[in-house]
């Protein structure tokens, strides 16, 4: 079954997305439809909808079609999104660097901005426990500290943007993985309330993301390695290390990181987004350059954001080598025309 035999329904998710596993545990679908909830990393619906129109379907990344004919359609120019300007930052606070995953510079950005008024909190992911980790809105510079560093899975985090539509919340900042931005862009685009979704949002910071794992089958995993303590921080080294580090209260442990990408969400295979394309700002490992961010500017809201705090020394900068610049865009091409082949097979065999 193609995308185009499917109802304007909720089938949509159910019978494309969930079924076959495509489903990415954005979040965007949870709170904004109550027969969808997330529960211990995965996206379940709990109960069957016979509305013909509903904001599901039409807000799912997973049900967004690429607009090209062919992988060869993507240029190597445009294959990261327009932007402004890509350098390399840090956080400028040596604490929030220590916290923080690589240069903090994500995590200084939020506090600067809601010190500056520019936001009243931001939609994050928290670490977690044994269960998931999940999405907060996080109000006060500490509630932001405590989500610094990467989760390398879902966590539905969107499901708490749609609950602060509900409270009405304003100037709210949003970090996400593509396909979350991609959702985001999809609510502000609803013919009914998509301007007031728009301006509900100060600002949008994006994740460079290859893939995510599978929270349940990575703990499953990882039990069967023996790893039964409180998880603290996971990381990925750059090539040519090809390896998955874990950190729990004993040190590090290192896992193949082939056995790791047998835990890739099936859904992630078929994105064709590495650098959040959709947001204002654009956040990512550098290369190569230890305790250093990787980011680039889109809007003209993010320019003026990350100049204010650059002058006033939040935010440390430097230039990008243009070996990091190249190596990004081609992995980003990679990406795209990878994730479209897998669409069009995914597509075929439904």
């Amino acid at each position: 079954m193609g995308l185009g035999n499917l109802s304007n329904s909720q089938s949509q998710i159910s019978n494309w997305v969930l079924k076959h596993n495509l489903c990415v545990v954005c979040g965007a679908c949870v709170g904004i439809c109550p027969y969808f909830n997330y529960i211990d990393g995965k996206v379940m619906l709990m109960d069957f909808c016979t509305q013909e129109t509903g904001k599901c379907h039409q807000i799912c990344p997973k049900l967004v079609i690429p607009d090209v004919s062919s992988s060869e359609a993507f240029e190597m120019q445009s294959s990261m999104g327009t932007y402004k300007d890509i350098v390399m930052a840090r956080a400028a606070d040596e604490h929030i660097r220590q916290h923080a995953q690589y240069g903090g510079f994500t995590t200084a950005m939020l506090i600067y901005a809601l010190q500056k008024a520019w936001i009243e909190g931001a939609v994050l992911t928290n670490k977690g426990d044994e269960n998931s980790s999940t999405g907060i809105f996080a109000k006060t510079p500490n509630d932001i500290l405590a989500c610094s560093g990467s989760r390398f899975n879902g966590s539905a985090s969107l499901s708490v943007f749609n609950r602060c539509l509900r409270d009405n919340q304003k100037k709210i900042a949003i970090v996400g993985l593509p396909c979350q931005l991609i959702a985001v862009s999809q609510m502000e685009n609803l013919s009914d309330e998509g301007e007031a979704i728009k301006n509900s949002i100060a600002l949008k910071l994006g994740l460079f993301c290859t893939w995510a794992l599978d929270f349940r089958r990575l703990r499953e995993y990882l039990k069967k390695q023996g790893i039964h303590q409180r998880i603290l921080k996971y990381d990925i080294p750059p090539p040519p290390e090809e390896s998955f580090k874990v950190l729990t209260e004993s040190g590090w442990i290192q896992f193949p990181l082939q056995e790791i990408r047998q835990l890739i969400q099936y859904g992630c295979t078929s994105c064709l987004d590495m650098t959040a394309e959709a947001s204002d700002i654009s956040v990512g490992m550098a290369e190569n350059q230890a305790g250093w961010n990787t980011v680039m500017i889109r809007t003209q809201r993010g320019f003026d954001l990350f100049s204010q705090a650059v002058q006033e020394g939040v935010i440390e900068t430097c230039s990008i080598p243009e070996a990091n610049r190249i190596h990004l865009q081609e992995a980003s091409l990679s990406k795209k025309k990878r994730g479209f082949n897998q669409f069009q097979t995914i597509r075929s065999e439904l």
